[in-house]
């Protein structure tokens, strides 16, 4: 096993599209690299993980929205939540860190830590509001690669993600 550490790190290990991936990548990764996965939320892990991963939960995962009448609580949840994952990032000394949603990535933008972060983006950047957008394309500058499904995805960002990014399309069916 290589000295590097990776720590994933997403809100719950629960059934839906974006955990079944991030945990294979963990158990993948796990035969090789020092392999730690954070959760966010409490919840029935309906996903196993290999032995060899050091599984954490700290539940401090929030949707409270960042603008409007809650934007005080929200803005501090996210603080709240970047600090715990900082805090997990220094305890098991990532090297890397492997995120695919987008509060945990805002959370980890405004409290920075040396960790490079890999992160996924899983939803159509058309779609988002206007607000993710325009976080996104500036939290993006400090993410050290991001990976998209589509070549329109990358193309929304533009120079932003040019020379850090990489297109792995969805093995999902198309739907006819």
């Amino acid at each position: 096993m290589q000295d590097k550490r990776i720590l994933f790190v997403h809100p719950s290990l629960g059934l839906g599209g974006a955990e079944k991936i991030i945990a294979f990548l963990a158990n993948s990764f796990s035969n090789e690299y020092n392999v730690s996965f954070l959760t966010l939320k409490e919840s029935h892990e309906t996903l196993k993980l290999n032995d060899n991963i050091n599984v954490i939960c700290r539940p401090s995962y929030s949707e409270i929205p960042i603008v409007g009448k809650q934007m005080v609580s929200g803005i501090r949840s996210l603080y709240k939540m970047g600090w715990i994952i900082k805090d997990v990032v220094k305890s098991v000394a990532a090297d890397i860190v492997v995120c695919f949603d987008l509060r945990v990535l805002l959370a980890m933008n405004v409290v920075r830590n040396n960790a490079k972060i890999l992160f996924s983006e899983r939803a159509d950047p058309y779609e988002n509001p206007k607000y993710w957008q325009i976080l996104l394309k500036q939290f993006y500058r400090r993410v050290s690669l991001v990976v998209f499904q589509t070549e329109e995805a990358r193309l929304f960002y533009g120079n932003v993600v040019k020379d850090k990014s990489e297109v792995i399309p969805n093995p999902a069916l198309l739907r006819t």
